[in-house]
C-alpha cells in the first residue's frame, strides 16, 4: 500500500492550529510531552484530523495511507498536493515511501 510522509500533514494542522509542532525536545514545552503548552500534540492532531492519537502515533511511523491523504488535507482546508507537493503527483516519490 502507498504511503506518503506524515510530516507534512502535521505540520499543515500544526498551521491550522497556529501553532508550532511539538518535537521531542520542544522549546515551547521542554522535554516533558505532558507540560500544557503553545504546541500541537497527538492529542490535538487526532482531534484536528478527525482520528485517533492511536492512529497519529502510527502514522508517524509508518506514514499517511494514500486513501486517507485527500480526505485529510481536505478536512484541513487543503488540496493534498498543496500538503504533499511532489509525493502526491509523483509515482517515482511514491515509491520512496511505498510499504
Amino acid at each position: 500500500m502507498s504511503r506518503l510522509p506524515s510530516r507534512p500533514l502535521f505540520d499543515a494542522a500544526a498551521y491550522v492550529a497556529s501553532k508550532p509542532l511539538h518535537a521531542t525536545s520542544c522549546r515551547y514545552c521542554g522535554d516533558n510531552a505532558a507540560v500544557t503548552s503553545g504546541c500541537v500534540k497527538a492529542e490535538e492532531l487526532a482531534q484536528l484530523l478527525g482520528v485517533s492519537r492511536k492512529t497519529i502515533t502510527r502514522w508517524s511511523r509508518t506514514g499517511i495511507p494514500l486513501q486517507s491523504a485527500d480526505q485529510l488535507a481536505t478536512r484541513l482546508g487543503y488540496n493534498p498536493i498543496a500538503v504533499w507537493g511532489l509525493w502526491w503527483d509523483d509515482p517515482e516519490y511514491l515509491s520512496i515511501v511505498d510499504n
